[in-house]
């Protein structure tokens, strides 16, 4: 049943000349129409929580049947709206947005100091399962939430098909993700990525045969992924703007590099492009046979620049700061290493069968090949994550740790205060539950409309 005061089956309130509907799928998306008697400035305003108001961007009105789109409303809220021309209030109106959608898991606000987290991360947009089943599931949900963990914006990836990759493009004009099949055993079909409006209208989707984790979006709109091949094998292949596919790097011939054979289970959890210098960062789990615990630098012809753990001729500083199960591996504007780890034996917060989590901080000593660890979170905090997981480091220096299998997402500041905290359901004390994809902050979601 509609929701609204009026006779019809919509869910428009039919109320005079200022009229409101929702979106026909996402019921968090509210459209206000009216007749617009002359061309004119205007933006539409609204609120739901006491005092804030916020507007549509300003922009000219046509006369005539005139339309906007209000985001970044949370699901079942009351709001406020007004129309606004040439500075004046011409129509008021009250709207209601619709039910979260029953089957999606809805985060919780932990703790946060807003004087403290980074201000353009005013939205986080992820993916998280619906599933409380690890690595495996077949529903998966992509969300958007405020700092308040309100979900603002939900979209449901079609079943049997995974989302672990959320993105922004890099023009900034479209949300992105990942339609994963390799993990659909009942399916030939190749895995995609998508760009796509926030009113879920897709407007490129490119295919990404073999895509079962990590991608990236390049400078000039090529698409690079690391490509299952077989159960042995994964290639580094690039998706150039004409559709050509490139392989710039095979796993087997690392392996080789290092081995002197090819192994077995050779796959990696974080592919990261490094625009500066154009090279690739890619991490290989603890599954990861024989290149396991690895992370690899290679320029961008796939030649070895570098790789540090496991394989490696490096070295740590200090074994208690080694890692183990990394993900989400990037360098920092520094020049440094970040990442999500689980903790080593060495670690003296380490527990046997406990996947703690902690963010870790390298500087590079090339000179000595030395990993110098200069930062790090979450050791003594025995927050588990037992799968994937990624660091982030964010402009104003704070670092955004997505915990992966623990289902949660924590903002720290570089002396080490925690800001910003959400949990979702079911990223259980063992780290061992929900799954949660990559994780981007959004400063402006009217930059993603239609």
């Amino acid at each position: 049943d509609d929701d609204d005061d009026d006779d019809d089956d919509d869910d428009d309130t039919d109320q005079g000349p200022f009229a409101w509907q929702l979106h026909d799928e996402i019921e968090s998306l509210i459209y206000v129409s009216w007749n617009q008697e002359a061309e004119a400035t205007g933006t539409v305003e609204y609120s739901f929580d006491k005092d804030i108001w916020m507007a549509s961007p300003e922009r000219t009105f046509s006369a005539g049947e005139e339309e906007e789109l209000l985001l970044g409303i949370p699901y079942e809220t009351d709001v406020e709206i007004r129309l606004i021309v040439e500075g004046e209030t011409v129509y008021s109106i009250d709207a209601t947005t619709g039910n979260l959608p029953g089957d999606l898991p809805v985060p919780s606000y932990v703790s946060g100091d807003s004087d403290q987290w980074w201000d353009d991360g005013v939205y986080i947009y992820t993916s998280i399962n619906q599933d409380e089943e690890n690595w495996s599931g077949d529903h998966f949900w992509q969300v958007i939430l405020d700092r308040q963990a309100r979900v603002v914006w939900a979209m449901m990836t079609p079943v049997n098909r995974w989302t672990l990759w959320a993105d922004i493009s890099n023009d900034g004009d479209y949300l992105m993700w990942d339609e994963i099949t390799v993990y659909d055993w009942g399916t030939s079909d190749p895995s995609m990525i998508h760009k796509m409006t926030i009113d879920g209208t897709i407007v490129e989707s490119y295919e990404a045969k073999g895509l079962h984790h990590a991608w990236d979006e390049l400078s000039d709109g090529s698409l690079v992924w690391g490509a299952e091949i077989s159960s042995n094998e994964e290639w580094l292949q690039r998706r150039h703007t004409d559709d050509t596919v490139e392989t710039i790097w095979k796993c087997s011939d690392f392996e080789i590099e290092q081995l002197g054979e090819t192994a077995s289970r050779c796959h990696s959890n974080s592919w990261w492009w490094h625009e500066e210098s154009d090279s690739y960062l890619v991490s290989f789990p603890s599954s990861a046979g024989q290149v396991k615990d690895t992370v690899l630098h290679i320029d961008s012809e796939g030649n070895t620049i570098d790789s540090w753990g496991q394989l490696s001729d490096w070295e740590f500083e200090d074994d208690a700061n080694t890692f183990d199960y990394q993900h989400g591996v990037t360098f920092t504007d520094e020049g440094t290493l970040l990442l999500s780890t689980q903790l080593t034996s060495d670690n003296p917060y380490y527990q046997g069968g406990y996947d703690t989590l902690a963010v870790r901080e390298y500087e590079l000593d090339y000179d000595n090949k030395v990993l110098r660890q200069i930062w790090a979170f979450g050791e003594d905090e025995a927050i588990a994550g037992k799968y994937n997981g990624e660091a982030h480091r964010l402009a104003n220096g704070n670092t955004l740790h997505n915990y992966g299998t623990g289902a949660r997402l924590r903002e720290i500041t570089p002396a080490g205060d925690l800001v910003w905290d959400v949990k979702f359901p079911g990223g259980n004390t063992d780290g061992n539950g929900r799954l949660q994809g990559r994780s981007v902050f959004i400063n402006d979601l009217y930059d993603f409309a239609p």
